[in-house]
């Protein structure tokens, strides 16, 4: 089944029409209901994502795709309408736990970094400053995992600028300080103390509370995005 939809060249202003099929449709509704849980993406940057599944990239948006990406939304903020907005969520305690890290094991931490582990390793290991121990983050790939209802992984390393690979016990220690204080947030903790495996809160429960569309939001959004304009879906706590 195809589906036609009319939009406007941005150029001329004459109709352009693109045309979906149920496959490509159905995937660009998985895809926009993934972004809007995650709270990470304005809906007119979840638009233009969106789109470009069906390799679309002029402006406006068509219609149908605002109109995918509307329906996408609206069980999205009904599930957020039942929290109270003083309930601490798993984000909360993530975003508590990460702070204690930095403030109190000088280990650094990044919230939905990079596009996967190897570029998120190598970005943050070129941010260190002396006195930083390791790192922990989740990377954009964990988020979506997440977000989808299959746990979160929280991947960590040791610092160590005088070798190229940090010793085991160095790795397992980073891994300690993060899984201990994860447990101390009564999160469900899932590690042998592997170094080579990466953290896993199995139960870990994706909702976010924070409105993006509120004018404050959409403001600090827009500094963020002056701040870093090769990522802007990236949200760093350093």
């Amino acid at each position: 089944m195809l589906v036609h939809a009319e939009s406007q060249r941005e150029e001329d202003n004459t109709p352009q029409t693109i045309t979906l099929d149920a496959g490509t449709k159905a995937e660009m509704e998985e895809e926009a209901h993934i972004l809007l849980k995650a709270g990470l993406h304005l809906v007119e940057d979840v638009e233009r994502q969106v789109a470009e599944i069906a390799d679309f990239f002029d402006q406006p948006v068509p219609t149908i795709i605002k109109e995918i990406v509307a329906t996408a939304r609206e069980p999205v903020l009904q599930e957020r309408e039942q929290w109270s907005e003083d309930t601490d969520t798993d984000i909360d305690k993530i975003l508590e736990v990460f702070a204690n890290l930095i403030e109190n094991a000088n280990i650094i931490t990044k919230f939905n970094f990079s596009c996967c582990s190897r570029c998120a390793g190598t970005k943050i290991r070129s941010l260190a400053t002396p006195g930083q121990v390791g790192y922990c983050f989740f990377h954009e790939q964990d988020t979506d995992q997440a977000v989808k209802g299959q746990g979160l992984y929280i991947r960590y390393s040791a610092l160590c600028p005088d070798r190229r690979r940090p010793e085991e016990k160095d790795e397992v220690a980073v891994g300690k300080a993060v899984a201990s204080r994860l447990r101390d947030k009564g999160l469900e903790v899932d590690w042998n103390e592997d170094p080579g495996q990466p953290i896993k809160l199995p139960y870990f429960n994706w909702v976010v509370l924070w409105d993006l569309e509120a004018p404050s939001s959409k403001e600090e959004k827009g500094k963020e995005e002056e701040d870093d304009d090769d990522n802007n879906k990236e949200r760093s706590f350093k």
